[in-house]
């Protein structure tokens, strides 16, 4: 069983996350896991929108790629594969859990109740392959509303197609977007009851309760002014870990980090600079202008300013120390060939590294987060 502080991150299979990831220091990774959410190429569906056998190939074989650059093979990682199709004979999930399997390397699979009996079907044929039997129940959404099937038919369910139990079972409740303190009070009331009717409530090898209160968009925040914005998970978590003391198992926290929690449909942009720096019950955003001569340098300038904060955690993750050392360009004009401001995958890099570990050392300290 883990322990209660154990942390799992939700995060996109973008490289800003992986890059994050990557740098991670050693000494933490016993308190968290990632759970990542893979993302398909663009050949995953034909031009009439149907699935395409070879481009859910070519998803697979860039996921697995990522995953053995980015990813150290001694710690544990859960992988979501719902967003890349599937079809006959080809399940994305099992394909990769085989894949790491064969080589001695325990990928977490995430499973929904919802998932069809093909797709449990083929995972747990791979799970006898290779002799593993460490499992995510992932609820959300449809999943959370048990008017289609109870959640308790639905676990048990995944459990017997499966063939585990629950000790070897992290269990994530996730309720996705919370836009504001009203729609996390109601969250934490259904978690509430969900957690306390879960079938084998004391034996989950983990119980965690996560949601995402990152906005879809910062067009509300002002170009050049340093704005809080709510983490409304935490209050949800909070909400729950009080109500809920002494009346059961207390769930482990589990977020978006600074991501809002739906993947964007559509082409992506190139954002102006912008920090997202996570502190105890907001983030500090501060962004630059699109339209700005210095451009990319005004991450120097955004860098100096958060440096300058008073709850800067210099020494605490790589993106701490990338924010001290890009501020020493602060307003500097001209900036340096040999200065990098870096692009929007760095700058997501950045805060994501920082939250991270934020929330694994909230989480260590007396009372959690």
């Amino acid at each position: 069983m883990r322990k209660d502080t154990h942390y799992i991150p939700i995060l996109k299979g973008r490289l800003g996350e992986y890059n994050a990831l990557k740098r991670m220091k050693s000494d933490v990774a016993s308190s968290y896991t990632p759970l990542l959410e893979l993302i398909p190429t663009g050949e995953s569906l034909s031009e009439q929108g149907d699935p395409d056998p070879a481009g859910i190939r070519l998803s697979i074989q860039k996921a697995i790629v990522r995953l053995d650059s980015y990813w150290p093979v001694s710690e544990d990682l859960i992988v979501d594969a719902h967003l890349i199709p599937e079809v006959p004979d080809l399940y994305p999930i099992a394909e990769i859990v085989r894949h790491f399997g064969l080589l001695g390397n325990q990928v977490i699979p995430a499973v929904r109740p919802s998932d069809s009996d093909e797709s449990l079907g083929a995972l747990a044929s791979t799970l006898r392959t290779i002799t593993q039997n460490s499992v995510c129940i992932r609820l959300s959404d449809e999943d959370l509303d048990d008017s289609d099937m109870p959640i308790e038919a639905g676990l048990l369910r995944v459990l017997s197609k499966l063939d585990v139990t629950p000790e070897t079972v992290d269990l994530v409740l996730d309720f996705g977007p919370l836009r504001d303190e009203q729609a996390a009070s109601f969250a934490a009331r259904i978690a509430r009851l969900i957690i306390g009717e879960l079938p084998h409530q004391a034996s989950w090898r983990s119980i965690t309760l996560a949601g995402g209160g990152f906005p879809a968009a910062l067009d509300t925040v002002a170009p050049r002014v340093l704005t809080d914005l709510p983490r409304w998970e935490v209050t949800m978590w909070t909400t729950v870990r009080d109500r809920m003391k002494d009346k059961g198992r207390l769930p482990s926290f589990g977020d978006y980090a600074i991501a809002y929690p739906v993947q964007p449909n559509g082409v992506g942009f190139a954002p102006a600079p912008q920090i997202r720096y996570t502190t105890a019950e907001s983030w500090l955003v501060l962004k630059g202008k699109k339209t700005e001569r210095r451009s990319s340098a005004q991450f120097f300038d955004i860098c100096g300013i958060i440096a300058g904060y008073a709850g800067f955690t210099r020494e605490l993750s790589w993106g701490d120390q990338e924010i001290a050392s890009k501020a020493e360009w602060a307003n500097v004009d001209p900036v340096p060939p040999s200065a990098k401001p870096g692009n929007a995958m760095m700058w997501r890099a950045i805060g994501t590294s920082h939250h991270i570990s934020f929330v694994i050392d909230q989480l260590a300290r007396p009372g959690g987060l």
